[in-house]
């Protein structure tokens, strides 16, 4: 069961999921409503929530690369923007 408490760790998860889609919107070339719909339909929120305590000690950066080998792992093709 997830929690909707507010407490400091879900406000760090919600930060971390927002700055995440945001870059994974940016480098994977989607508008605001393809990222959604991926997030929702391969539950990388969930992903997000799940791995919290080692994804927090890394930068967003690397979150979304994980993101990236967790969907192609999923079949998962992505129209990745090189930096």
């Amino acid at each position: 069961m997830v929690s909707s408490e507010k407490t400091p760790e879900n406000t760090a998860i919600a930060d971390m999921r927002v700055a995440c889609i945001r870059k994974a919107q940016v480098k994977w070339n989607l508008s605001n409503k393809e990222c959604a719909k991926l997030f929702r339909e391969y539950g990388l929120l969930e992903f997000i929530r799940e791995g919290y305590s080692w994804l927090s000690e890394t930068g967003y950066d690397y979150v979304v690369i994980e993101l990236e080998e967790y969907l192609k792992r999923q079949g998962v093709a992505l129209n990745i923007e090189k930096a």
